[in-house]
């Protein structure tokens, strides 16, 4: 008894360690690009791809906790729209500041469609082959 107890103690964690590893692998999968392209770093394509894969990361990532904090604003100014509508609050001056976040909205939407285009033109086709870079120009697209 004692050694099947151990057997399917070893097999269980076994599997476990097997399941973990195809997880991280799988995640893995989802992030990386198994493509190489050679392009000249001398040509446009190449100094787009410099500065997209030097610089960009950074503004872009700037630009999405920036978004986020812009659509908590626009929550918060639709709150009290709504509030002031039902007759509950006096002007609060958050219909003011609506138009501004508007403006906020369509600047970052132009950034990260620009980013996009120039991703698509700086790596083509093989910027396809990671699955996040697909869901991201989805969700690009789709704003």
């Amino acid at each position: 008894k004692r050694t099947c107890s151990t057997i399917s103690s070893k097999s269980t964690k076994s599997m476990r360690t097997a399941k973990t590893d195809t997880t991280k692998n799988h995640m893995h999968s989802l992030m990386e690009d198994t493509t190489e392209e050679v392009v000249d770093p001398a040509s446009m394509r190449g100094r787009v791809g410099f500065f997209l894969n030097k610089f960009n990361h950074h503004f872009i990532n700037l630009c999405v906790v920036a978004n986020t904090i812009v659509m908590f604003l626009e929550l918060q100014c639709l709150g009290s729209v709504a509030n002031e509508s039902l007759g509950s609050e006096t002007d609060t001056g958050w219909s003011k500041v609506a138009d501004i976040l508007r403006i906020f909205e369509f600047t970052f939407a132009a950034i990260f469609l620009l980013d996009l285009v120039l991703q698509v033109y700086a790596f083509r086709l093989p910027f396809f082959n990671s699955k996040f870079n697909v869901i991201d120009a989805v969700v690009v697209v789709i704003t």
